[in-house]
């Protein structure tokens, strides 16, 4: 192409000389040049798709080592922490389930346990791997003591959506709570099928006034749990988790069941919740390394995003299946 356009722009050059065309002689040249220019750049296919894929990488531009606060359409807030340093993509995940206390507002979320080591500990967060999500009960949820269905729903699409935009890992999504989250945990991995890899239950409790532990522990067959509670929590007895993982390990056929039954934790770390003894059992199983590492491990291999994701609301004496794109 570029021989033809260099003969044709002589041709004419020798043409418009003998004949004195000065003016058009520019024109021509002019012309001829605009030519060559689209013709070379309509055939620079490779620069069009690097130019692409660079624009693709750039995309996430969302700091990466602290919690970020943020809403959904759908008005749910949430705390996002992206990995400063991942070590692998796509990344595995965290959903963080609050308790009671935290309702409707961050302040107290971020002064304790995961939350807190993820907004404070620059240690951990230099080579924390997890894309972690802690979603925002509203304060309703405080005053119905437990995380209610549609919020719970309306997480799931966050989980999806957070994994689509900046490459979480649904094969290894992990579900954590404590306290009422502990409760909301057990419950959510019941519910939701397809999507967690691997459930966290410390300081939780089932609330038995609506499903037996039988019934609860039949939706879980399958997933890997590990549960924590302290003997001296003056707020959620110990019993309440001695008693679901007998009921669990009843069955011999499931999945792995992990059980730290610390003699004694700390309250709450903030001061207006010191007379809480043994509640803050969370703030020894979330510094726990071995938790990390465990978590790293679990993996589903039906998990397979929305196609495989249903919602199964039987737990609580609703005899109906929810597909998740319904």
């Amino acid at each position: 192409l570029t021989l033809t356009l260099t003969l044709t722009l002589t041709l004419t050059l020798e043409m418009l000389e003998k004949n004195g065309g000065r003016v058009i002689l520019t024109i021509a040249m002019a012309a001829a040049l605009v030519v060559l220019h689209y013709s070379l750049r309509s055939n620079a296919e490779p620069i069009v798709e690097v130019a692409s894929e660079e624009v693709y990488r750039s995309s996430d531009t969302e700091p990466r080592g602290k919690l970020l606060e943020k809403e959904t359409e759908n008005d749910l807030k949430y705390l996002l922490y992206l990995p400063k340093n991942p070590t692998s993509k796509p990344s595995p995940m965290i959903v963080f389930l609050h308790g009671r206390g935290e309702s409707g507002a961050f302040d107290q979320t971020t002064q304790q346990s995961l939350p807190f080591q993820l907004d404070t500990n620059s240690t951990l967060t230099e080579t924390f791997p997890f894309i972690t999500i802690v979603p925002q009960c509203p304060r309703r949820c405080a005053m119905l003591n437990g995380w209610q269905e549609d919020i719970l729903r309306e997480v799931t699409k966050l989980v999806n959506q957070v994994a689509e935009k900046y490459g979480g890992n649904l094969q290894r999504v992990s579900l954590a709570g404590q306290s009422m989250g502990g409760n909301g945990a057990w419950e959510y991995a019941a519910m939701q099928k397809g999507l967690f890899s691997s459930v966290v239950v410390v300081c939780g409790y089932a609330r038995t006034h609506l499903y037996t532990r039988e019934r609860l522990a039949s939706h879980l067959r399958g997933t890997p749990i590990w549960v924590f509670h302290a003997e001296n929590d003056a707020v959620i007895s110990v019993r309440a988790s001695d008693e679901m993982v007998e009921t669990l390990k009843h069955d011999t056929t499931r999945a792995t069941i992990l059980y730290t039954r610390y003699s004694e934790a700390p309250p709450p770390p903030m001061e207006r919740f010191s007379a809480l003894e043994g509640h803050g059992s969370y703030e020894l199983a979330f510094r726990d390394k071995k938790l990390y590492e465990w978590l790293l491990e679990q993996r589903c291999s039906d998990c397979n995003g929305v196609k495989s994701q249903y919602w199964d609301a039987s737990l609580l004496n609703i005899h109906q299946q929810i597909g998740a794109r319904d």
